[in-house]
């Protein structure tokens, strides 16, 4: 690389230690790349990207105190030029268009191949864009029954259609229900899986085995 080319500043929010340290230490054999941020939650993250120039963010949705989800509209609005690509252990069709709604620019998997995601960094930092075709099955949790009866059969009803980007105008319909009925539903939803928006209760649902 010439000396006067910059290189990418890249930032890793990722809660398990082995992991995060291995991309450290592998982005950091490159030469068009820097490692400029290595937090290990998502309040860590939000504390110290105010202080810290980063160009591209490989960001863990699950993590603690704050997790991925909530972290990406936060970072979107104090840094529209950042970019940032979820590294995430499931990987599902609601999932990945959730995450690109609320302002991530890539989706990978975990067991992604390494120069997959270092194609990844590059491309979204040129073009703001990574098209990505997954080749391997959905991780899927195992299911905890004691979870699932903690909804109700309507509420575990309106939850797969929910995961499967159905309206509440469209459960409505397919149900025979009122709109009223599904809204009341959703909320219910809401504060049983202590989202805030209808990505939270899909991610939720994903994490936990509930929705295949």
């Amino acid at each position: 690389m010439k000396n006067d080319e910059v290189k990418i500043r890249v930032g890793i929010a990722e809660d398990h230690q082995i992991l995060r340290q291995s991309l450290v230490a592998l982005l950091k054999t490159e030469e068009m790349l820097s490692v400029a941020l290595e937090v290990g939650d998502g309040f860590e993250l939000l504390e110290k990207i105010q202080d810290t120039s980063v160009d591209v963010l490989i960001l863990d949705i699950n993590m603690p105190r704050i997790d991925g989800e909530q972290c990406i509209p936060i970072i979107r609005k104090s840094f529209p030029n950042l970019k940032i690509i979820i590294l995430s252990a499931y990987y599902s069709e609601p999932l990945v268009n959730a995450m690109l709604k609320i302002g991530a620019h890539v989706y990978l998997p975990k067991h992604v191949d390494y120069p997959i995601l270092l194609n990844a960094v590059e491309s979204v930092h040129n073009s703001g864009s990574f098209d990505y075709v997954k080749k391997t099955p959905l991780v899927t949790p195992k299911i905890e029954s004691d979870l699932r009866e903690s909804f109700t059969a309507r509420e575990l009803e309106i939850l797969k259609l929910v995961c499967e980007e159905k309206t509440s105008k469209e459960i409505a319909h397919l149900l025979f229900i009122s709109h009223r009925t599904v809204e009341g539903h959703k909320m219910r939803l809401l504060q049983k899986t202590k989202s805030t928006n209808t990505s939270g209760i899909i991610i939720y649902a994903l994490r936990n085995g509930l929705f295949r």
